[in-house]
């Protein structure tokens, strides 16, 4: 019996100090991704074109992410945001058709702290800046 709840504390301690990892690497990503502002380019300045850019972040200590790397095709018409074509990783463009969709109706980067801000996201509008903004 002193086996079994010795076991048990031991695996709810390990639980305990995993939760608190995970928790702390969480809230360092987000206080991280929520400081992250972006210059709008001059717009007015680009010829109609498809504009690549691409974004690798590197994290604090202790933060954790998915897709911290994008790569993007932004569509420049009329010296406006016309389109986005993730190119990598594909699997998080339908993530990102909301966030593009903003930037399109605002024309800006600026888009005060997305809704839940992600790495990925931030990645996104790094590489759309890294696109279109100076060289």
């Amino acid at each position: 019996m002193k086996k079994g709840i010795r076991r048990l504390l031991i695996g709810l301690g390990i639980v305990a100090v995993l939760a608190i990892a995970v928790t702390a690497s969480i809230l360092i990503t987000k206080s991280w991704v929520g400081s992250v502002t972006w210059a709008d380019p001059k717009l007015d300045q680009l010829a109609d074109g498809d504009y690549p850019g691409e974004a690798a972040l590197s994290l604090p200590p202790g933060g954790a992410a998915a897709n911290p790397a994008v790569k993007v095709v932004v569509q420049i018409r009329d010296h406006k945001y016309a389109g986005f074509t993730i190119v990598d990783p594909v699997a998080v463009a339908p993530t990102l058709d909301e966030v593009g969709k903003e930037i399109i109706a605002r024309q800006s980067l600026k888009l005060d702290a997305i809704a839940g801000p992600t790495v990925t996201k931030v990645a996104f509008l790094s590489a759309v800046a890294n696109a279109v903004g100076p060289k």
